[in-house]
């Protein structure tokens, strides 16, 4: 009750966008002791401690919003100048075509809008491209454009076979194509520690969203597709109505068909 008080009206809210931001967290020995004691409580141990980073809170009679925000952004001006960033070198033209091809678009509200509905979770935004629900799930999206098309009658590839049942192409539906969609290490984290985690993967449009839980991609992270900076790299293939997972080395991943929450079709009924 204590730091709900202090949060104020719109706790719910504030407390999962704040909780794990750099304004409110500190290194301590006393982490059990402390457990999840009001803040006064909390300061007497803060003002004994030997890091001189807990000194901070002896001038706080309150902690709520507005001082961790404040905090944060003091140690982010203090950090730059312990650390300063060093020169960066231009990325390599492959990277920037990559990134170029995944980021012609934007992530849609429409998107997180269907997997709620889908999912029966209200997301609220955190972050670009993040969304926290209200009884601790998480939600990370992206948006790919459609690219790497393949002729209407183009085989489907031989690994593919091995996985997925034939498809046959009919009138109207659509080609073969590739989407391609990237995650940074700290959302994938932040999901993998969250209540319930989901991957959402906007292909082409909010009309055709993949919503993938983190129970399908933790267990084969590691044989997919990573760059220099640690991004998480998702290959999917689409043949007809079917979606599936291109792993490192072009192996045939999970088929995600069943992941698959709005369609064109699904649009238009409604």
């Amino acid at each position: 009750p204590a730091w709900k008080e202090a949060l104020g009206e719109n706790w719910a809210t504030v407390h999962p966008q704040l909780l794990h931001t750099l304004g409110n967290l500190t290194l301590t020995g006393y982490n059990s002791e402390l457990g999840n004691r009001e803040f006064r409580e909390k300061r007497k141990f803060f003002e004994e401690s030997h890091f001189e980073l807990n000194r901070y809170f002896g001038a706080c009679e309150n902690w709520g919003a507005k001082e961790i925000e404040e905090r944060g952004r003091t140690l982010l001006v203090r950090a730059l100048e312990l650390w300063p960033r060093p020169a960066l070198e231009p990325l390599p033209e492959s990277v920037l075509l990559e990134r170029a091809r995944a980021q012609n678009g934007e992530f849609h509200e429409e998107s997180v809008r269907a997997a709620g509905r889908y999912l029966n979770v209200t997301f609220a935004k955190c972050s670009p491209g993040r969304y926290q629900g209200s009884n601790g799930e998480y939600l990370i999206g992206a948006f790919s454009k459609e690219h790497g098309k393949e002729g209407r009658n183009a085989p489907m590839p031989s690994w593919a076979r091995r996985t997925l049942r034939p498809v046959s192409i009919e009138h109207g539906e659509r080609p073969n194509a590739r989407f391609w969609f990237s995650f940074g290490e700290d959302g994938i984290e932040m999901l993998y520690r969250a209540r319930a985690g989901w991957f959402c993967l906007e292909c082409d449009s909010p009309r055709q969203v993949l919503v993938i839980p983190t129970l399908v991609i933790r267990p084969i992270q590691d044989q997919m597709s990573t760059s220099k900076e640690g991004r998480l790299h998702f290959d999917v293939l689409q043949r007809g109505r079917q979606f599936w997972l291109r792993l490192r080395g072009g192996v045939a991943g999970p088929e995600l068909t069943s992941c698959l929450v709005a369609t064109e079709e699904n649009e238009l009924a409604n």
